[in-house]
């Protein structure tokens, strides 16, 4: 018999709110470039925060981040958790789950991925379609014809690079770079963090053998 983790996080859901998919289109279509900054800072945390509580989401993308549109700046919350699964820094899986066009390289060409950079990735496409009208699809990445918006500030398209770059060892050298991390703290003042809303239950089967593979987890979603 499968052992049976269970995990259960009680938390808020802001009113107003809307998802980032919505909150971009209400906005024209793409974001001014200060105010993407304030968004994907308080992503970057997130992201951070939940891998040290050694959760990988798997799903990160504009559909799955809410918008607090009711104070001054937006503040950010990571939602549907129904991909994730507990992981550490070591972990490799080689089935992708997740959205397919937003998936890394690495999946792609059907390799094993990690969770650090396969997140790396996910938040740079968040992004790219936070900065452009349109889409991300791996399939443009792949075929070189991804175009970026040439009124970006250096310090922005260094942090894009680092990102979207098909090596995903280089994905998570380059984030640690000051290059990347410059343009957090140019002009923008810190964000503070919001933490994940809703009720979250992951279950997680494992067997021995299991626990250093393929992690098999589901999760339910319960808003106020």
């Amino acid at each position: 018999m499968t052992a049976l983790r269970v995990l259960i996080l009680v938390q808020e859901r802001p009113v107003p709110a809307v998802d980032l998919f919505e909150y971009i289109r209400e906005n024209g279509g793409c974001l001014p470039e200060e105010k993407a900054k304030v968004i994907l800072k308080q992503l970057v945390d997130a992201a951070k925060d939940l891998e040290e509580k050694h959760i990988f989401h798997r799903d990160i993308k504009s559909d799955n981040i809410l918008i607090e549109t009711g104070s001054d700046v937006p503040r950010v919350r990571i939602i549907d958790f129904g991909l994730s699964c507990f992981a550490t820094e070591r972990s490799r899986f080689r089935f992708f789950y997740g959205t397919p066009i937003h998936s890394p390289p690495e999946c792609y060409w059907g390799k094993k991925y990690r969770p650090g950079p396969t997140t790396v990735w996910q938040m740079g496409v968040v992004l790219y379609e936070a900065l452009h009208v349109g889409d991300f699809n791996i399939m443009t990445f792949i075929e070189n014809e991804l175009k970026f918006n040439e009124h970006l500030s250096p310090h922005c398209r260094n942090f894009l690079d680092a990102c979207l770059t098909d090596v995903p060892e280089k994905r998570m050298h380059k984030m640690q770079h000051k290059n990347s991390r410059a343009w957090f703290y140019s002009r923008v003042k810190r964000a503070r963090l919001m933490r994940v809303s809703g009720v979250l239950a992951f279950w997680r089967r494992k067997s021995a053998s299991e626990f250093s593979r393929e992690p098999q987890s589901r999760v339910i979603a319960l808003f106020h």
